[in-house]
């Protein structure tokens, strides 16, 4: 009797340990599953920052430019007013 108890005693504590077992493979499942998830949403974050900054930096170079332009026409206009002052100055045209 002594042998079935102490039998009985092993496969219930075998019994017990693949439920643990189980339990912790179960737990390791479910946190891999999250953690994809997460990356996979970090991953579409990041793609989506890229695509901003990349929209931002062309709309950076296109003020660039469009300034550019302005400030060149500013210039253009700076000399023919000058011309135009030394004109009537001098009375050279």
């Amino acid at each position: 009797m002594a042998v079935e108890a102490s039998g009985e005693q092993t496969k219930m504590m075998l019994a017990q340990i693949l439920k643990r077992l189980d339990d912790i493979a179960a737990l390791s499942k479910q946190r891999y599953e999250e953690q994809a998830a997460f990356n996979a949403q970090v991953s579409q974050d990041l793609q989506a920052c890229r695509k901003q900054i990349d929209l931002t930096q062309g709309d950076v170079d296109e003020v660039r430019q469009a300034a550019s332009a302005a400030r060149a026409a500013y210039r253009h206009h700076q000399l023919i007013r000058l011309k135009q002052i030394l004109q009537n100055i001098t009375g050279i045209e």
